[in-house]
């Protein structure tokens, strides 16, 4: 990381930093990264036959449940594409044995050192579910066409930016499908 630690919490760690600008200003900026400096964490859009596949979980930040796309971190020694598939499976019980990168995001890299690597799941098999851990036992799968998605993003109901942004790279699968 660039700068200096200054505290550390739980989840969080928070970094201070000087930049010096062009004309010798000195300003100092504070950011943070996730404790555990998982840097790198996977977000999955599923797409079937025109049908999206999200998950409603806890959004903690909001206190309240919101529709995501499946996703999280990346463990030790793990490939982005084996941490989606896994991601996948873990958080809607379905089995997915291939996953194709779409794109990468900057979660707001003003204030937080955060990346997310976005993947396409275009096939799995119902019939071999796997369920992950208890948190992930509380999760709700939701299968939506792209019609549906779209009218929660413009009344509210999924804000999430991270989701919005990878259903904008998975367009053209989904128009396709």
């Amino acid at each position: 990381m660039i700068g200096k630690l200054v505290a550390k919490s739980k989840i969080f760690k928070i970094y201070e930093r000087s930049v010096v600008f062009p004309n010798q200003t000195v300003r100092l900026y504070e950011y943070a990264s996730l404790y555990d400096d998982t840097l790198e964490s996977v977000m999955v859009v599923g797409v079937k036959n025109g049908i999206l596949i999200l998950t409603e979980e806890f959004l903690h930040a909001l206190d309240k449940k919101g529709l995501i796309f499946p996703g999280g971190k990346v463990d030790p020694n793990e490939s982005f594409e084996q941490a989606a598939i896994r991601e996948f499976n873990e958080e809607t019980g379905l089995l997915a044995k291939r996953a194709t990168k779409l794109g990468l995001l900057d979660i707001h890299p003003k204030y937080f050192y955060g990346r997310t690597h976005v993947f396409l799941i275009e096939d799995w098999s119902e019939e071999q579910a796997y369920h992950g851990d208890e948190e992930e036992s509380a999760i709700q799968v939701f299968e939506l066409d792209y019609n549906a998605v779209k009218q929660k993003i413009q009344d509210g109901t999924i804000s999430d930016s991270r989701t919005i942004a990878a259903l904008y790279f998975a367009l053209p699968s989904i128009k396709t499908a």
